[in-house]
């Protein structure tokens, strides 16, 4: 567990859901999860059969983005799965913004990122986002990059459900480079268009139960979906006025069972676990305890 500062946070909701009053939908904000890039095919077998494809090809680069099969409705987890691949003749140069980007990172390390717009007002908001800094990443000759989101979608009705990435004109080894510089390859971007349903289905919406040691995940009877989480600790201030601010797992991933174990702190003082569950397909649940 490392700590990562002090710095202020936006607390998460204490309900499974929250009204939003942003002006559009946000979904749940970008968690990045960083480590080895993965292989191209890793994730299309979480596919189920169907679903939408959209790609767009530009100067040798290719970017696509797949969408899980409906019906969709309003507070669901959204599978969205996004690649980039490099058929130019030259090494590319990606950027991941922090601030440019919506869903949940649950694997990959590519740089893409994904927008969800509607246009009716928003009803489901999420947890705050975790990410990296926008440090380019280099695309080979030849190479794929992939990413894997879960969405929330906020709105019913129409929503557009596009991926995009930022392209830099060098790596940061290379004589020259500046931070923030950017180079523009393609005049649009792919996008998938589904209609989402105002009513949950029944037996599609996963609790947080609170339990001596932890929280217990309550799932609809039968179901057995695949459920991930991140979460936030914060300590303190204890009697010299130090505090912490920092997420106890890597980044999301996959729970093994409906059981967590509630971290300890190693300051003294107040502390606050904020944790968030989602599973694709269902209505999440997130709880400040």
């Amino acid at each position: 567990m490392s700590n990562a500062g002090s710095h202020e946070r936006k607390p998460m909701p204490n309900t499974a859901v929250q009204r939003s009053v942003k002006g559009g939908l946000w979904g749940l904000g970008l968690v990045a999860l960083c480590g080895t890039q993965l292989a191209p095919l890793t994730y299309a077998r979480a596919f189920a059969p169907g679903g939408s494809v959209s790609t767009v090809q530009a100067h040798g680069v290719e970017i696509s983005l797949r969408v899980a099969p409906g019906p969709y409705f309003v507070g669901e987890a959204l599978h969205v799965q996004t690649w980039l691949i490099n058929r130019s003749p030259i090494i590319r140069w990606v950027v991941q913004s922090s601030n440019e980007g919506e869903g949940t990172r649950i694997n990959g390390t590519a740089p893409l990122m994904i927008r969800a717009r509607g246009e009716a007002s928003p009803r489901f908001d999420g947890p705050p986002a975790l990410c990296c800094p926008p440090i380019p990443s280099s695309l080979s000759v030849g190479e794929r990059l992939v990413a894997d989101y879960l969405i929330v979608l906020g709105v019913e009705g129409q929503v557009d459900i596009t991926t995009h990435t930022t392209f830099a004109p060098r790596g940061p080894n290379a004589a020259g480079f500046r931070f923030g510089a950017t180079i523009s390859l393609f005049s649009r971007w792919p996008k998938v268009i589904i209609t989402v349903s105002p009513r949950v289905p029944p037996h599609r919406t996963l609790h947080l139960q609170r339990t001596h040691t932890g929280v217990h995940v309550i799932v609809p009877s039968g179901a057995h979906p695949t459920i991930y989480y991140g979460d936030l600790l914060h300590c303190g201030p204890d009697a010299q006025g130090q505090q912490s601010y920092f997420p106890t797992t890597s980044g999301w991933g996959p729970l093994g069972n409906t059981s967590i174990t509630e971290p300890e702190c190693a300051l003294d003082g107040p502390r606050a676990w904020q944790i968030a569950i989602l599973a694709p397909g269902y209505v999440g649940a997130t709880g400040t305890y």
